[in-house]
C-alpha cells in the first residue's frame, strides 16, 4: 500500500505567486545526487536535488516521480518528506519540499541537466547549490547519528513539519 505524504502549503501573500516545487534525496551509499542545471536554463550552472514543479492534480510524490523520470530517465519510489524550505526568486516564491527517493529501475539519462554528481553529504555546501536547495543541504548536514533530521528553522528556512510529527517519525 502506498502511503500519501500530505505537507501543509503556506498561505501566500496576494500580491506574489507561490509555485511548489519537489525534490528528491536519492541516497547511494554514503552520497546523495547532485544535478548541474544546463546552459540555457533558469539557474544554469547551478547544482541540484533533482525534482521540479508540481502540477495541477498530482500529489506530492507522483509530481516527484513524474519529475525524476522525465529528468533522469528512473522509476522511484518516494518516501518521507526531509524538509521544507520557502525561498523568494526574482521571479516569485518557491515552496520545496525534499523527500526522500529511491531508485527502482532505469538508467541515468540527463535532459535538463548537464552534469550530475554522488556527493558525500559533508561536502555538499562545496558545491555551488541553487539557493533554494541551500537549507536543504544544511537539513541534511544536521541529520542526528538516528537517522532522523532535525527540524529546520530561521529566516532562511521554513519547516511545515511540526514536532509532533517530528517525534513520531514524520
Amino acid at each position: 500500500m502506498k502511503t500519501v505524504v500530505t505537507v501543509n502549503i503556506p498561505p501566500v501573500n496576494q500580491n506574489q505567486s507561490m509555485i511548489t516545487v519537489t525534490a528528491a534525496i536519492i541516497r547511494k551509499e554514503d552520497t546523495v545526487l547532485l544535478t548541474r542545471r544546463n546552459q540555457g536554463q533558469r539557474l544554469a550552472g547551478y547544482w541540484e536535488f533533482p525534482g521540479g514543479k508540481l502540477e495541477e492534480g498530482e500529489t506530492l510524490q507522483s509530481c516527484l516521480e513524474r519529475e525524476i523520470r522525465e529528468e533522469l530517465g528512473w522509476v522511484i519510489q518516494v518516501g518521507e518528506v526531509v524538509a521544507t524550505n520557502i525561498h523568494t526568486y526574482d521571479r516569485g516564491d518557491i515552496f520545496l519540499v525534499a523527500m526522500e527517493a529511491t531508485i527502482l529501475s532505469g538508467t541515468p539519462t540527463l535532459t535538463v541537466h548537464d552534469d550530475m554528481a554522488w556527493v558525500p553529504v559533508p561536502n555538499l555546501l562545496e558545491y555551488q547549490l541553487a539557493p533554494a536547495d541551500i537549507p536543504i543541504a544544511k537539513a541534511l548536514l544536521n541529520k542526528p547519528s538516528s537517522g532522523r533530521l532535525l527540524p529546520m528553522t530561521g529566516p532562511d528556512f521554513s519547516s511545515n513539519i511540526d514536532q509532533a510529527d517530528y517525534e513520531n517519525g514524520l
